[in-house]
């Protein structure tokens, strides 16, 4: 009944929703948001490239550039953690196998990468994966939050997962 209700939202209305989840949401949603956006943009690049909608998998390739490359960019870089590398290479490796999925035309690949990031952010991983990002993530709110606004990002928006999908 509910992914029902869901699949009938008008594009307007999951707007609205997700500015309410997003003003509401605490760092680990935040963070949540930020990964289901980055599985949307792939499963959009991935439709798009064996659709043969070549601008929307491009345009989808660079959201997903661009949620990895804000991610990365928050890493604390003073941090000796562990999980900071780990998650460094993460992000690396991410960013390397999506473009090199783009530019080789392997659209196979995108559906990986997302099915690891899926893995992550999903029981049991998902509690740890949390703690290590949230730990090692130095991020305003302020900033944040009009990232999670921008144009680009909400570009994924018409193809977001179930909202409640993104908190568990």
């Amino acid at each position: 009944m509910t992914n029902r209700w869901i699949d009938e939202l008008s594009v307007t209305a999951l707007e609205a929703i997700y500015e309410d989840i997003v003003f509401e949401a605490n760092l680990d949603e935040h963070l949540a948001i930020l990964f289901g956006v980055l599985q949307n943009f792939l499963e959009k690049a991935w439709l798009g490239g064996v659709s043969g909608n070549a601008q929307m998998e491009k345009s989808a390739v660079l959201g997903a550039i661009e949620v990895i490359g804000f991610l990365r960019s928050h890493l604390n870089p003073v941090s000796d953690h562990a999980a900071n590398g780990v998650l460094r290479r993460f992000y690396n490796g991410a960013h390397r196998q999506i473009i090199t999925a783009h530019r080789d035309g392997n659209f196979a690949e995108l559906r990986v990468v997302r099915a690891l990031i899926k893995k992550l952010v999903e029981l049991p991983y998902s509690k740890g994966f949390f703690q290590n990002c949230r730990r090692e993530t130095a991020i305003d709110r302020k900033e944040l939050v009009q990232f999670l606004f921008s144009a680009h990002v909400r570009d994924a928006l018409p193809c977001l997962d179930h909202p409640i999908k993104l908190f568990q």
